[in-house]
């Protein structure tokens, strides 16, 4: 996830835009919702984090 994040940010470096914004800082924008996404997957698969009956 982190090498993605990194990799992202280095491809993203550059004058383009998206939607009208640079698209380095939508990268960052979508980088912050990706990790988030990927902590709560991992959490939502700890056996531990299931609710006991």
């Amino acid at each position: 996830m982190v090498a993605i994040v990194f990799a992202g940010s280095i491809a993203c470096n550059t004058d383009g835009t998206v939607f009208g914004l640079p698209v380095f800082f939508v990268w960052n924008v979508f980088s912050v919702f990706l990790i988030a996404g990927g902590m709560w997957l991992i959490f939502q698969l700890d056996p531990r984090n299931r609710d006991k009956p």
